[in-house]
């Protein structure tokens, strides 16, 4: 870890001794099962609809063959663990889900488990998922494990110590990952801090925005952003934060620079201050039409824009923007690879949802499932399935009828070849 990261932050967090808080911070169904019930069972009134899509998923992703797949299944199973966990599915489930995982990704669905009991207050449960989540880190010993996999789980088992108020243990994993995994508890831990740390704990993030990593710099950033929401009452403390930051973020890549302002925007948003929240999607927008990115990321960040608008009250400019996103799709269409359509398509699906079209909405989620059975490998259509079924999920959408069967036959439609 570079001295500086290892430095600063490691002692903000083992300073927790003295005040301070760290800164770092159901079994798959089997053969066409899958598929059982059809658009009736998702559209089943006794269960939440999210649910039953996140296990359809579930079912589809586990069908895909562990050789030469394993990489893609493990890592589509575990997303799913996150998704169920934040859709409030019973946590035994998760657990189901966890042990068919066959690879390190095992232990940081066990790991994820454990931040939900520690975030949701339920200490014991917490301590117990911990212990299954460490036994299983444990067993990480294979070459392909080590590094930033197995640093990937011990942060968020550093994670969830954090939320249970173990700043001690959780500074001490944090000392011994790489900061591109460490970065993110310090992100995460940034929420926790008592008030009257931020001003002297911001100063330290910008002194390694200035002197770290680009990597150091995106995550010390983000971490000042998460402080902004906190100080908002405090306008000199709060205007200085965010123009300390933007005047830090110099070596700092785009799509970083936009998820640093999306957490400025967020904190003005939580507080009513649209014409602050305004003024920053301003700039947000610049950055998004004035910088050259992937043909598929041309859509995706104006959807992005477009969001943020419709939440900031700015409904008529969010459709303008979410219009020439999909417009710029059409444009575009023919240049992008197929596997990267769903990338674009499920932002734009997600801004008209916010911006009160569900219909279009739906659309959306639909046709990013019809492009992905242009590919004749199952492979990328049961990505663009899980993805679009976690974003269904979570952009609480109400599917229709012609979503519900889209989804189903491209469930119905894996298989060889992979």
């Amino acid at each position: 870890m570079p001295p500086i990261l290892a430095t600063l932050l490691v002692g903000a967090l083992t300073s927790s001794m003295t005040g301070s808080v760290p800164l770092g911070q159901g079994p798959a169904l089997s053969g066409g099962d899958e598929v059982s019930g059809g658009a009736a069972a998702l559209a089943a009134p006794e269960r939440p609809v999210a649910e039953v899509l996140l296990e359809r998923a579930f079912a589809a992703a586990s069908r895909m063959p562990e050789v030469p797949h394993l990489k893609t299944r493990a890592r589509l199973q575990e997303d799913l663990v996150e998704a169920w966990l934040e859709a409030g599915g019973p946590v035994e489930v998760a657990w189901a889900w966890v042990e068919q995982i066959s690879n390190w990704r095992r232990a940081l669905g066990a790991a994820a488990i454990a931040v939900h009991h520690a975030e949701a207050g339920e200490e014991e449960a917490a301590r117990d998922a911990l212990a299954r989540a460490e036994r299983l880190e444990e067993g990480l010993t294979q070459s392909t494990e080590q590094g930033w996999r197995r640093d990937r789980v011990r942060t968020r088992i550093a994670l969830a110590y954090a939320r249970l108020g173990d700043r001690a243990t959780a500074a001490g994993i944090q000392a011994g990952v790489d900061p591109a995994e460490g970065g993110a508890l310090t992100v995460h831990a940034a929420g926790m801090l008592e008030v009257e740390m931020i001003e002297s704990q911001a100063t330290l993030l910008l002194r390694i925005a200035s002197e770290g990593t680009s990597e150091e710099a995106g995550y010390a950033l983000e971490g000042v952003a998460c402080f902004y929401g906190r100080v908002h009452g405090d306008e000199e403390l709060r205007d200085g934060l965010y123009g300390r930051a933007i005047a830090s973020w110099g070596q700092v890549p785009l799509v970083p620079r936009i998820e640093i302002l999306e957490r400025f925007i967020q904190g003005d948003l939580e507080h009513g201050a649209f014409p602050l929240a305004s003024e920053k999607i301003d700039r947000m927008e610049r950055l998004v039409l004035g910088n050259k990115v992937l043909l598929e990321d041309q859509v995706a960040l104006r959807a992005r824009v477009a969001r943020l608008r419709g939440l900031a009250g700015e409904a008529e400019a969010g459709r303008a923007m979410a219009d020439q996103g999909l417009a710029k799709y059409d444009e575009l269409r023919d240049s992008i690879n197929s596997i990267w359509r769903g990338r674009a398509l499920r932002p734009l699906a997600v801004a008209y949802q916010t911006l009160g079209e569900e219909l279009l909405a739906g659309d959306l989620f639909e046709r990013a499932l019809v492009e992905a059975q242009v590919n004749p490998n199952s492979r990328p259509r049961v990505e663009d399935l899980v993805k679009t079924s976690i974003a269904v999920a979570a952009a609480g959408v109400v599917p229709s009828s012609s979503l519900l069967q889209a989804l189903e036959r491209c469930a119905r439609s894996l298989g060889e070849p992979w």
